[in-house]
C-alpha cells in the first residue's frame, strides 16, 4: 500500500470585512415539531397564510400563541377616558392585588399597571 502525501498552500488571506455591518438579534429558539393534519388542512393554512403574506410556519405559530397567550389589546396613545366615567371612578373601592394575583393574570396586571395604579 502505497502513501499520498499532500501539502497545502499555507498562504493566509485576509477576511474581507462584510459590507453591512450590522448588529443581529439571536431568533428565540425554537422547537421543530411534526404534525400530522389532513391535506383539506394544509390547503387551508396555505391559503390563509398566503393571504396576510407570510409563511405557513409564521402563520401557525401566530394562530396558536393567540389560542393559548390572547394578545392584550392596547389603547391609541391620545385615547381620553370620558369624564363621566373617570368621576365613577373614586365609588368603588378597590383593593390593590397582591403580587401573586399580578403574576397570575397577566392581562389584569397590564391594564392594573397601565390604568388603575394610583
Amino acid at each position: 500500500m502505497e502513501t499520498i502525501t499532500v501539502e497545502r498552500n499555507t498562504a493566509t488571506r485576509k477576511a474581507k470585512p462584510h459590507k453591512k455591518a450590522v448588529e443581529t438579534k439571536k431568533a428565540p429558539e425554537k422547537v421543530q415539531t411534526v404534525l400530522r393534519i389532513s391535506p383539506e388542512l394544509m390547503r387551508r393554512v396555505k391559503y390563509k397564510a398566503r393571504q396576510v403574506d407570510v409563511s405557513v410556519n409564521a402563520y401557525i405559530e401566530d394562530v396558536l400563541r393567540d389560542a393559548v397567550m390572547p394578545r392584550i389589546p392596547t389603547l391609541p396613545e391620545d385615547f381620553e377616558i370620558d369624564p363621566v366615567i373617570k368621576s365613577l371612578s373614586g365609588i368603588i373601592p378597590m383593593r390593590t392585588p397582591t403580587q401573586k394575583e399580578l403574576e397570575e393574570d397577566p392581562k389584569f396586571a397590564y391594564l392594573y399597571e397601565k390604568y388603575l395604579k394610583v
